[in-house]
């Protein structure tokens, strides 16, 4: 089904990391919603049949164990780190997330309160201001130009189908790089992700959007700050 599989024995210590990198980030998203591919992450947390929110965070508690995710610009990753012996939940977990979530209107609609509330964190933040008009004068016309965060305004126009239809076209195997990281053995890793993994189906992959870097010439950009100190900040493409 085209799931590539990076496995890396690591023995420093009892432990191994899980992470599934879907390779599709803000720079796939809509136009006039820059925080599609944010809001999916955070909505991938929110259940799948099967596996409910409150037994994901009770699975990674029971076992110690920490998780997480990421949106990019050009992929979205989903990481859980967990004792050797409980591998193989971690590769449920992902699989079971792979196959299918739960995105109905009202888990997007309690969800949307804690992503805005992320946004309204960052926009707060003197340098993340500061990088958004970096980001801007090096990437524009781009889709670099815009953070994979979002805006509060387009979160508001967004809807849980929207993401869902977003989430089914680019989550699929072909479109993922599954990465397992600690004390493991592989030849004993593999047979079980293949037999987790194995019948997901593949999908069939837009194109991605074509663009082109403008010329960049040197600029300084400056803003005033809050902080009781300042930043001197350099940027190159």
């Amino acid at each position: 089904n085209g799931l590539q599989v990076v496995i890396v024995q690591d023995k420093l210590a009892p432990v191994v990391t899980t992470q599934v990198n879907y390779l599709v980030g803000s720079n796939e998203v809509p136009d006039g919603f820059p925080g599609t591919a944010h809001a999916v992450e955070h909505m991938m947390f929110r259940g799948s049949p099967g596996l409910n929110k409150e037994q994901i965070s009770a699975l990674a508690a029971n076992m110690g164990g920490h998780f997480n995710a990421e949106t990019r610009e050009d992929l979205t990753r989903y990481f859980f780190t967990v004792p050797k012996q409980d591998l193989d939940v971690a590769l449920r977990i992902h699989a079971i997330r792979m196959k299918s979530v739960e995105m109905s209107p009202a888990e997007w609609k309690d969800e949307r309160g804690a992503i805005e509330q992320e946004v309204s964190r960052d926009m707060s933040s003197p340098v993340f201001k500061a990088m958004t008009d970096i980001r801007q004068s090096l990437f524009a016309d781009t889709p670099y130009a815009h953070s994979p965060l979002g805006t509060r305004a387009s979160f508001d126009k967004t809807t849980a189908a929207a993401l869902k239809q977003f989430r089914n076209t680019w989550y699929v195997p072909n479109n993922a790089v599954l990465v397992i990281a600690g004390d493991v053995e592989p030849q004993h890793v593999l047979p079980e992700v293949q037999r987790l993994f194995g019948d997901i189906p593949a999908g069939a992959l837009p194109a991605k959007a074509e663009f082109h870097f403008q010329p960049v010439t040197a600029k300084q950009i400056h803003l005033d700050t809050d902080t009781p100190y300042g930043y001197e900040i350099r940027a190159f493409r």
